[in-house]
């Protein structure tokens, strides 16, 4: 198996996984494609300061290790996407337990780039209740500025991605600070009401909020016309 340039070269399964996603920006990549295939311009609008040469180096890395492909969409988009491969997929859990473990720090962070629909996507999957959503079947659609997240629930089970919804429960319009807001994970200084569009059945937005304790945050009721 193909590996980074750099290498520890140690016999441990740790090393060995840094050797493959140890690289700045790799575990990022990963991150991106959690929700599903993306093209190259979807990338660099989603890993903002990374650089095109960079991001190019990492993308052919992690497809020579094995954690992502290369495919063509078929027509009419013929579009060439990336996507985690099956043993990619593996790093799933260890994304978003990671996420888990450095989320309370991100209430003293000052980022100087906000959060977009993808890593809110992430953040819902990492912090989901299953118990808190049991026996739920519902479909919201949550739409902001950077994407729309369609959150499906079955019976326990949710599955997010990175896509409007053809018919749904509950459409949510607003922007990803009014999420957070929302969710009890803004940031001290920056937290309100949050102001949204609502759609369907409102009665499920107490129900998410129960269902994704992001951070820990107080969450807040919020405002919708």
């Amino acid at each position: 198996m193909s590996r980074t340039a750099r290498r520890y070269d140690q016999f441990c399964p740790v090393a060995d996984a840094l050797d493959i996603v140890g690289e700045r920006w790799a575990l990022l990549v990963v991150r991106e494609l959690l929700l599903g295939p993306k093209r190259f311009v979807d990338l660099e609008a989603g890993l903002p300061g990374a650089g095109t040469n960079t991001l190019t180096t990492r993308l052919n890395e992690l497809e020579r290790g094995g954690v992502i492909v290369r495919r063509r969409l078929p027509p009419p988009s013929a579009t060439m996407v990336y996507e985690l491969t099956e043993w990619g997929r593996g790093l799933e859990p260890i994304v978003y337990a990671i996420a888990r473990w450095a989320a309370p720090r991100l209430g003293s962070q000052q980022p100087r780039y906000p959060i977009r629909a993808t890593w809110l996507g992430v953040a819902l999957t990492a912090f989901y209740r299953r118990e808190a959503a049991k026996a739920l079947s519902a479909v919201v659609e949550i739409t902001m500025p950077t994407g729309a997240l369609t959150l499906d629930f079955h019976r326990g089970a949710l599955t997010v991605r990175e896509t409007t919804a053809e018919r749904a429960t509950l459409r949510i319009t607003a922007s990803e600070d009014d999420m957070l807001a929302l969710f009890g994970a803004a940031p001290p200084g920056h937290r309100r009401k949050p102001r949204l569009k609502t759609e369907g059945d409102t009665a499920l937005i107490d129900r998410l909020v129960a269902i994704f304790p992001l951070g820990g945050g107080e969450a807040q009721r919020p405002e919708t016309p």
